[in-house]
């Protein structure tokens, strides 16, 4: 990569602040989302990958008192040694 590349994308970086949290909600990219589909945003669902997204779907539609099988596989950090 190009030093010059190298040292915009460092300035870019230090310009940036850096004491604020990211939104929780996500509102401009689902109104982004939503507009370009033709959907009001509260209809926009985003998450972290799939896993996130189906568990927070699931837990919003099934019913109080209903059984809910979810199936995990263990992952490198989650394997005991």
């Amino acid at each position: 990569m190009p030093d010059q590349v190298k040292q915009e994308t460092l300035a870019r970086i230090a310009r940036r602040p850096w004491n604020i949290l990211s939104d929780f909600e996500s509102s401009e990219v689902r109104e982004k989302l939503a507009a370009a589909y033709g959907l009001a945003a509260e209809n926009v669902l985003v998450g972290n990958g799939s896993n996130e997204l189906l568990a927070a779907a699931g837990g919003n539609v099934r019913r109080a008192g209903t059984r809910v099988v979810v199936r995990v596989r263990a992952s490198r950090s989650t394997r005991s040694s």
